[in-house]
């Protein structure tokens, strides 16, 4: 299921504070960092939005979890 792949980028970026700034950073590396995730055009534009809401209801009740990660500083 793809909100997996949406899963383990949110836990891997809150473990890397190098991943974080390139996505604070965004662009064209951010968006390539996305894309190597294997995030599905939806996820990308959640992560982009960085709207929790959104992404708690992506994931889900199962991964409920990840609206816990950190995705900014």
């Amino acid at each position: 299921m793809a909100y997996q792949d949406l899963y383990a980028f949110l836990v891997a970026v809150s473990k890397h504070p190098s991943m974080r700034a390139t996505l604070r950073k965004g662009g064209a590396a951010a968006d390539q960092l996305m894309k190597e995730a294997k995030l599905s055009p939806q996820e990308i534009a959640l992560v982009k939005s960085g709207d929790q809401a959104k992404i708690k209801k992506y994931l889900g009740d199962k991964y409920a979890a990840a609206s816990k990660v950190q995705i900014s500083d």
